[in-house]
């Protein structure tokens, strides 16, 4: 899997426009599937989606809250958009391990 680093968004979530980055992203001619997820390491976690081709970072902050903030909200609105969104239900789980200077929420492609 590929990790689409550098074009991921920073600042207050509310100020950032995620339908058009979102759904420019997963449109359905041309990924079968996606899901939404956080990390705060990226190379570890691009390793547990066998089968996706791109792991696409969308938000980059040092905020563990707004991290969660955004994931929820972008899983919120496309859960339901259509049947390639692999997330069962909204809102993650955990929390990652350690302490990390940099949260990320990313889109994997398959």
């Amino acid at each position: 899997m590929d990790i689409i680093w550098g074009k991921e968004k920073k600042g207050w979530p509310s100020r950032i426009n995620w339908p058009g980055i979102v759904s420019a992203l997963v449109r359905t001619d041309r990924v079968s599937a996606f899901k939404i997820g956080m990390t705060g390491d990226p190379d570890t976690r691009s390793k547990t989606y066998a089968g996706y081709d791109d792991m696409f970072l969308v938000y980059k902050t040092q905020s563990a809250k707004h991290e969660k903030l955004v994931e929820d909200q972008l899983i919120q609105r496309y859960h339901d958009w259509w049947d390639g969104c692999d997330n069962i239900s909204p809102g993650g789980v955990g929390r990652p391990a350690g302490d990390r200077k940099w949260y990320y929420v990313y889109i994997a492609l398959w």
